[in-house]
């Protein structure tokens, strides 16, 4: 299954221990092997290919890979690339797949932004210019924007760090023209809805996985002492 092969690449590469490289290399060459003709992932061999499941496989692929020193020059970036430039919508975001919610919103627009930045697109690049242009004109931290329900907000939460984190950007400016430094005020929101035990909370979410959403967030930068002192 592609979701669980990924995260077991990125949980063995990151361990650095050269014991797994043959573990890491067969689970390469299985995701390799259910890549779609279209050049993404669906969640098992010949499922339709959809951007969530593309991308949990992109991450895992990018963790193989730099574990194991190998360029992403070979076929399956190159099919991965064409992928993403086909199923990008003409105002610049992504949908969930061409045939069911092809709308382009928040979560899974972010999710074609980390794979933009995963398969090595440039930032001055037309595609992800029209992708971080989407996400300006729609940047929000209370809801999923765009998206028809509040079901995968931590989701979305997460891949907007991630995505803006992987593009390098500082800050983004919204439609109205403010500027949000948006580490910064994700931090903040999370320091303010963190539970006393340490958990997060959400609606259609158990707070185990709402809690490493959103402690994978709080990873992705050094914090400053005055915001670890809170802890």
């Amino acid at each position: 299954i592609s979701f669980t092969t990924s995260l077991a690449i990125m949980v063995l590469s990151g361990t650095k221990n050269q014991k797994y490289i043959e573990k890491v290399k067969k689970s390469i060459e299985y995701l390799k092997s259910i890549q779609n003709k279209d050049g993404g992932f669906g969640y098992y061999k010949d499922s339709r290919s959809d951007l969530s499941a593309t991308e949990q496989v992109t991450l895992g692929l990018d963790s193989g890979y730099e574990f194991l020193k190998l360029n992403k020059k070979d076929e399956v970036w190159i099919k991965l690339n064409s992928y993403l430039k086909e199923n990008q919508n003409v105002d610049g975001g992504f949908g969930y797949t061409k045939e069911y919610n092809r709308n382009s919103y928040g979560s899974m627009t972010l999710a074609g932004l980390i794979c933009q930045m995963i398969t090595q697109m440039d930032l001055s690049s037309v595609p992800v210019k029209n992708t971080l242009n989407w996400i300006s004109q729609n940047y929000a931290l209370e809801k999923n924007p765009k998206a028809d329900s509040e079901k995968h907000y931590p989701y979305y939460l997460n891949k907007l760090a991630t995505g803006l984190h992987l593009s390098g950007l500082d800050s983004i400016t919204d439609d109205k023209g403010n500027v949000h430094f948006w580490y910064k005020e994700i931090v903040e929101k999370l320091l303010k809805e963190q539970k006393p035990d340490g958990t997060w909370e959400a609606k259609w979410y158990e707070p185990i996985l709402c809690t490493e959403f959103y402690i994978m967030i709080l990873q992705l930068k050094q914090l400053e002492e005055k915001v670890i002192d809170i802890f």
